[in-house]
């Protein structure tokens, strides 16, 4: 069971580093309304923004996600092999200043949550940096 987690949360980690942070949670992650990344409605350019080419440019500072794996994991929780937690180091790496996302370069501690409706295969899956 654990194995199986473990290779779902690499998933995760590998759909970040191709596709990005919001497709990585929309795909694997349960979040919270205020978790969630605003929809493109609410992610619009101002008028002002759009008429200034620097207002535009990426931010060479704001972290990517260019490497990742599961490093370690310690069982955490155990209610059945439907919910369980698993106390997980993750080893990251970024192009950019990781802090502004509240990440560290390198190690990474992370709690992961697994759960799911029993008969499904799949899990619904929670992250937090605390239990």
């Amino acid at each position: 069971m654990y194995a199986a987690a473990i290779a779902e949360i690499q998933s995760y980690l590998t759909t970040w580093v191709q596709h990005g942070p919001a497709a990585a949670a929309a795909a694997y992650l349960t979040l919270s309304p205020d978790e969630q990344l605003p929809s493109a409605a609410d992610n619009t350019i101002s008028p002002l923004a759009q008429s200034d080419p620097e207002a535009q440019a990426p931010d060479p500072q704001m972290p990517v996600l260019i490497a990742a794996s599961v490093y370690s994991y310690v069982p955490w929780a155990w209610t059945s092999a439907d919910q369980f937690t698993l106390d997980v180091i993750l080893d990251l790496h970024f192009r950019g200043d990781p802090g502004r996302a509240n990440w560290y370069e390198g190690h990474n501690g992370q709690f992961f949550t697994f759960s799911r409706v029993p008969g499904q295969t799949s899990w619904r899956i929670e992250t937090a940096t605390a239990p």
